[in-house]
């Protein structure tokens, strides 16, 4: 699957008939985004990083069991009031 352009997974070789001969063309960005939101969330990512939702994920065993027990209260109570009605 193309995502965001094509990307050669091999490792960069330089062909010694012709040595190196410069860059190749930049893939074209595809239909469904435009130079705009690529520009956007760029400048979002030079302005705050990747740090946040890194330590999100990294950090994510420390949330899990407040949100289970969150989504346990709500049925518990929605399980309730169903059977008052």
């Amino acid at each position: 699957m193309k995502f965001l352009g094509y990307r050669d997974p091999n490792p960069p070789c330089i062909p010694k008939e012709t040595g190196f001969v410069g860059f190749p063309d930049p893939p074209t960005l595809p239909s469904w985004i435009s130079q705009e939101d690529v520009d956007y969330y760029a400048a979002k990512y030079d302005k705050s990083g990747f740090t946040g939702p890194l330590n999100y994920y990294r950090s994510i065993d420390l949330f899990v069991p407040l949100t289970l027990f969150s989504f346990l209260f709500i049925l518990f109570v929605r399980r309730v009031s169903i059977g008052k009605w």
